[in-house]
């Protein structure tokens, strides 16, 4: 009988397998520059100065999270997405706001995929599994409950 991190690895394996066909899995994700803020900001500073430096597009992303459980003291995050290419930029307009967070590097999904709680269940443990794993930083996905 197969342990639980042995059935990751293999579900790992295949679908490593399925990201060589063209329009598979990251065909549904694009790759993002991202800042999560810490604190209150306000978007319209924001977006006047992301013109400043030359960020072509800006986006807000609120709640994005979408099961987060305030209760275990985590809530959904608020994302500031821009092209992957202009990640220095968007930081630069942080530092000259004074927004403190953290940026970086996203595959965020193009559309979400709404799931019943059995299945969101059953994925998430999947994903669990996954970031549990010592090669995996981060498993990126594109459920919503």
């Amino acid at each position: 009988m197969f342990n639980f991190d042995h059935k990751v690895r293999l579900s790992f394996l295949w679908l490593l397998n399925c990201l060589s066909v063209d329009l598979t899995v990251f065909s549904h994700f694009s790759n993002q520059a991202v800042f999560t803020p810490e604190n209150d900001y306000d978007k319209d500073q924001v977006v006047e100065t992301a013109i400043e430096v030359d960020i072509d597009d800006i986006d807000f992303i609120e709640n994005y999270d979408t099961h987060v459980d305030e209760e275990d003291g985590k809530k959904p995050l608020d994302l500031i997405v821009t092209n992957a290419d202009q990640l220095s930029k968007l930081q630069e307009v942080m530092e000259k706001l004074s927004i403190n967070g953290s940026s970086n590097l996203m595959y965020l999904p193009k559309e979400r995929v709404t799931t019943s709680d059995t299945d969101y269940d059953k994925n998430a443990a999947l994903v669990e599994g996954f970031e549990n794993l010592d090669d995996v930083d981060t498993v990126f996905h594109n459920m919503e409950l």
